[in-house]
């Protein structure tokens, strides 16, 4: 053990290990470096420890441990439980295995013998819970129709734009201030124009010829042409033949009770800008 004596003392420095004192703190540090020092001070054990990490038991040679080890019933109990673990994790494994090649012999079976009609039935099923649970409080046809107002700007504006742009603006401008689900159509394929149209309470796939959605048509173009007159009876010069305002007169008659070309033809076509309007969004 180091100590430091008292000023008292005449030797300031003591070393009891070595039974060494002086005065000089020169000599001290060269006393601190010698062998004789250096060995009898070293507090390293000559001898290390060896631990069972099983048990915490400890050996001063390494034989000892290893004998120790082939012995401890810990090291044991542990290598009991790991070998169950390892054929618990080998069933696992193997059941694993066959689980998949049965589910790899179903794939190459489902592979073989597509269920088209299963898929077909599954697309019906989700458009008949969009129509009748989503879209269940949408107005039927007749009460949309029956309340577009139309004013004396879209009436000149069938005039300017033609019959199908012009009906077709009307439409589908009442149709974008109604929420969606509230709608009275909707068209479920756009390339072929499948339709869906409430109506008596009830949704209805339209036939082929769209038969009410054309009335529907019809019906708007009937309610646009009414307001022809009170049109004239705002523009009395309309009245005078050869005037601009007789000219714009006979045009919005033309246009309104369905411009140039076919009227089936010309209805197909609005038929077509509104069907690409109401597509359903599948995505919903």
């Amino acid at each position: 053990m180091l100590t430091k004596k008292t000023p008292k003392s005449v030797f300031l420095f003591s070393c009891e290990k070595c039974d060494f004192e002086c005065c000089k703190k020169s000599e001290w540090d060269r006393h601190l470096i010698t062998r004789k020092h250096v060995l009898l001070t070293d507090l390293t054990p000559k001898n290390p420890l060896h631990f069972c990490k099983n048990c915490d038991k400890q050996y001063i040679s390494r034989e000892g441990l290893w004998y120790h080890l082939k012995k401890c019933d810990k090291n044991k109990s542990f290598g009991g439980e790991v070998n169950s673990d390892i054929k618990e994790l080998t069933l696992l494994v193997s059941s694993l295995v066959d689980s998949n090649k049965k589910l790899q012999t179903q794939l190459s079976e489902i592979s073989k013998n597509p269920t088209t009609n299963n898929i077909s039935q599954t697309n019906t099923f989700n458009l008949n819970f969009f129509l009748n649970d989503n879209c269940k409080d949408a107005m039927n046809i007749d009460e949309f129709v029956n309340n577009i107002d139309i004013k004396i700007h879209e009436l000149e504006q069938v005039g300017t734009s033609g019959y199908i742009d012009g009906i077709s603006n009307i439409i589908l401008d009442r149709l974008n201030w109604i929420d969606v689900y509230k709608r009275p159509l909707h068209c479920s394929d756009a390339k072929r124009e499948t339709i869906y149209i409430k109506d008596e309470n009830v949704w209805k796939k339209e036939e082929t010829n769209n038969p009410i959605l054309r009335q529907a048509i019809k019906n708007v173009s009937f309610q646009n042409m009414k307001l022809i007159s009170n049109w004239g009876e705002i523009h009395n010069e309309s009245k005078t033949i050869d005037s601009k305002l007789n000219d714009k007169f006979l045009m919005l008659v033309k246009e309104s009770s369905g411009g140039n070309g076919d009227l089936d033809n010309n209805e197909n076509k609005i038929i077509h800008k509104i069907s690409k309007r109401v597509i359903i969004d599948k995505v919903r």
